[in-house]
């Protein structure tokens, strides 16, 4: 900090209480990343937060654990080790992996998706003599397509992408059609993280187990709100992240086969996969932490996550005409509509009658409103209310032109993401908002 100019002034003095706690220089992401951003007025624990697909904030007792950790003296690299390993059995153990399988600690679903296509693109390469042909769904993460589309601008591989059904899923019977003699691995995404929508994965690992070709599975908006059992899947390799289950930002794993390890030799190309990697204890600790909380009373959690996402949809509809988009892209409007009501609420994603098919916690659908008002303009609209939703990036996400999505419906998309610290309240002031803002 730079000296004053004012030589001859004096600096204030300050006294400390004996009884004073020390502020934490840990905050929390709500209060660091929304801290009285929208109104200044307001509480950082006054904001509602429904964006969670991004990162949700970090719960009370992964804080807690992260300031222990962080606070400790140095430890000694076998007092490390030891931490690591127990914290890789545990997850290990809670995705019924103990058998078989392989994790190791990343900084997030990025890196963990992309060290694997590297790495198993590579190794194709040298053991095959050819160039790999890769399988990837339409409907995968941004890090995933943008790289696997480098990778075919660049020469290294052939590519071919799966297109979803209208749901946003990923039929298996659209995954044999795909399959060529060189094709090295196949990526599927477990849940759509803009539709919520859930691929059979276990019916698609058999197929491609039949033709022995492995699958790589992002279960980032899986693990932690659902059981996610690898040995039941046989899902090969698995991505896993924390911040999508108020654990920390930058702290991932990826969770792969021994056979596949071995057979296609992946760490002799990644120093990640040879473990050859410092680990950030207090941030995993804190990760561990946010997996027992998440997982504690699970189901209840998840039919409560579920009893608001049917009320918003319920309440939204008695000002709104609600339909689903497979039925509003599959038929014309009905001609005797009053032209002078033009309010539709579209629910995107699979039926909301059948929750084995969707995920919960996410809600996806358009607003076509009498005023003209797009998602972006409500999302600022709600911001000043300090209410955080989500809204795609039409432009970098592919799923909205997959699914044959209009344009002029694609701007009125809204996402709400709800997390297992969403109450009632929350869920009520999101509601009434929406309805003044329209």
């Amino acid at each position: 900090m730079p000296m004053s100019k004012n030589k001859k002034q004096k600096p204030k003095k300050t006294s400390i209480k004996k009884n004073s706690k020390k502020k934490s220089h840990i905050t929390s992401k709500r209060e660091s990343k929304h801290k009285c951003t929208y109104n200044k007025k307001c509480s950082p624990f006054d904001i509602v937060y429904l964006d969670n697909i991004n990162s949700s904030t970090l719960c009370a007792n992964a804080e807690k654990v992260y300031k222990k950790h962080i606070l400790k003296t140095q430890l000694l690299p076998v007092e490390k080790d030891k931490l690591v390993k127990g914290y890789k059995e545990y997850l290990l153990k809670l995705c019924n992996a103990e058998k078989g399988y392989s994790i190791f600690f990343t900084s997030g679903e990025i890196e963990s998706n992309r060290i694997f296509l590297c790495s198993a693109v590579n190794a194709y390469k040298k053991i095959r003599k050819v160039t790999p042909h890769i399988v990837v769904s339409a409907v995968e993460h941004e890090s995933i397509i943008k790289y696997a589309i480098s990778l075919k601008d660049s020469g290294q591989i052939d590519l071919t992408f799966i297109k979803p059904n209208i749901y946003g899923c990923i039929l298996s019977e659209n995954i044999e059609n795909t399959i060529k003699p060189n094709t090295c691995c196949v990526l599927i995404t477990y849940i759509n993280h803009e539709l919520g929508a859930v691929n059979n994965i276990e019916k698609i690992s058999d197929i491609l187990h039949e033709k022995r070709i492995p699958l790589h599975t992002d279960c980032s908006y899986l693990f932690g709100k659902h059981k996610l059992d690898l040995c039941k899947t046989n899902i090969d390799s698995a991505t896993i992240t924390f911040d999508k289950i108020n654990g920390p930002v930058g702290v991932g794993a990826i969770i792969i086969k021994n056979d596949l390890l071995d057979g296609y030799q992946l760490a002799d190309h990644s120093s990640t996969l040879d473990n050859k990697r410092s680990h950030n204890i207090p941030a995993i600790a804190s990760a561990i932490e946010s997996v027992k909380n998440s997982m504690l009373n699970r189901s209840i959690k998840n039919k409560n996550i579920l009893k608001f996402r049917k009320e918003i949809i319920n309440k939204l509809s008695t000002k709104y005409k609600m339909m689903l988009y497979s039925d509003y892209i599959n038929s014309d409007s009905p001609p005797l509509d009053k032209l002078k009501d033009k309010n539709k609420l579209i629910v995107l994603g699979p039926p909301t009658n059948n929750d084995s098919y969707y995920t919960p916690s996410i809600l996806s659908f358009a607003l076509i409103n009498n005023k003209g008002k797009t998602g972006e303009i409500i999302k600022k609209e709600l911001e000043k209310k300090n209410i955080i939703i989500g809204i795609p990036d039409v432009e970098k996400n592919f799923i909205y032109n997959e699914i044959k999505i209009p344009k002029n419906v694609q701007e009125h998309i809204i996402r709400i993401s709800l997390s297992d610290d969403v109450s009632q309240d929350d869920i009520n002031k999101f509601i009434d908002t929406l309805k003044k803002i329209i």
